[in-house]
């Protein structure tokens, strides 16, 4: 089964503003059992590796991509977990296939940044709206053995929110501040891929370099949420559907739906291809705010253009299938 999506709407949940508690997890475990790439990528690629030959992560937000830090998000995705009312558990704790103890859990793992494939409409959206459609952190948070529970993603938006932090209240029209999911069975790798992973899947199907480090793209919060995997020349691959051949240079490793039509392609990480017929950019449509005299709250719409070499239609790879 599928997780259910959690969009977390903090003006109904009761928070609690003590938060003295922050600062007790200063430190993420160490990753283990992650790949080797270092034979997979290119010579400008690989001096860019650990000595494990893992990616290093150095990539950083671009002056005012994130109103917060990798730290603020880390302190916020934990103020998520013990500081409010979660009316969700028992859809949580189905997902996740067994009990999660909210105030127990901690930070594991890496920490990520997702852009959006979307440019940012700044002031001409809600800044609910905006949220859901900007940039995201992503992190992992486990229970005290270690066992995966929550892929926790922390709006890069939530500048509002560091007052809560220090006992002070929001700056800013609230809601859309945060995107989780229960991890089903602990399995983080049925929701998100370690880059390392998905490097390794597209030189599989290929049988090419990877010319670049990874980049995390995201729609729409982290429900369609992927690695962009670029390699160095273009190759031949099988359309998983149509069975039709393709050629790419650009993979993309995640899940994803159809933001037109709306249908699920893929509720586990996958790897597709862009499509070659792109939209410009995608009409996001929201409630205005609620207008007193009339007792009506009218619907609104804006077009957002797609960052440059952004996509978001994609087509499945057949990865049974060896490089064409």
């Amino acid at each position: 089964m599928a997780p259910r999506r959690v969009f977390v709407w903090l003006p109904v949940l009761a928070l609690c503003l003590g938060l003295g508690w922050l600062g007790c997890d200063a430190g993420v475990s160490d990753v283990k059992d992650l790949p080797d790439v270092s034979a997979l990528v290119t010579r400008d690629v690989a001096v860019k590796l650990t000595d494990k030959g893992h990616f290093a992560l150095a990539d950083v937000p671009a002056p005012g991509e994130s109103e917060i830090t990798k730290a603020q998000a880390l302190e916020l995705a934990l103020f998520w977990a013990r500081g409010v009312v979660h009316l969700s558990k028992s859809f949580d704790e189905e997902a996740h296939g067994g009990p999660i103890d909210y105030e127990k859990l901690r930070l594991c793992g890496r920490v990520y940044f997702a852009r959006s494939v979307l440019q940012d409409p700044g002031s001409l959206l809600p800044p609910p709206i905006r949220r859901i459609v900007g940039p995201w952190w992503v992190t992992t948070l486990c229970n005290p053995s270690g066992k995966p529970q929550i892929l926790a993603g922390v709006s890069a938006l939530n500048g509002h929110l560091l007052p809560i932090l220090r006992g002070l209240p929001p700056t800013q029209e609230m809601g859309s501040e945060f995107d989780v999911w229960p991890i089903p069975r602990g399995r983080l790798e049925e929701l998100l891929l370690s880059p390392e992973e998905a490097v390794r899947r597209v030189a599989g199907i290929t049988g090419e370099l990877i010319s670049r480090e990874p980049e995390l793209v995201a729609l729409h919060g982290t429900w369609w949420l992927a690695w962009r995997v670029e390699i160095l020349r273009p190759a031949r691959v099988r359309a998983k559907r149509s069975g039709a051949e393709l050629e790419s240079r650009v993979f993309l490793v995640g899940r994803f739906y159809d933001r037109l039509t709306g249908e699920l392609l893929s509720s586990t990480p996958a790897v597709a291809v862009p499509a070659a017929e792109q939209v410009p950019g995608l009409y996001v449509h929201y409630a205005d705010v609620w207008n007193r005299s009339s007792g009506a709250r009218p619907r609104r719409s804006l077009f957002v253009p797609l960052r440059p070499g952004a996509a978001v239609r994609v087509i499945l790879v057949d990865e049974g299938v060896p490089p064409l």
